[in-house]
């Protein structure tokens, strides 16, 4: 997980689309997401399904983050 400013400078570039900003704000929490996931539906296959759809939705309303 990364810090809050880094995070900060990460989700400005991320809604200038800077998509190296995108992919790393996504390997920071991809994993932290795909286990909460898990836990929720306990199968691999769907938590996986439900950190991508996350993401392409937080991806698509970052314009809305106000960091």
């Amino acid at each position: 997980m990364g810090d809050s400013v880094h995070d900060r400078e990460r989700i400005l570039a991320a809604q200038r689309g800077d998509r190296e900003a995108m992919a790393s704000l996504y390997h920071a929490y991809r994993l932290q997401a795909y286990q909460t996931a898990f836990v929720v539906v306990q199968d691999p296959h769907l938590a996986d399904d439900i950190v991508q759809e996350a993401f392409i939705r937080a991806f698509r309303e970052i314009g809305r983050c106000d960091p």
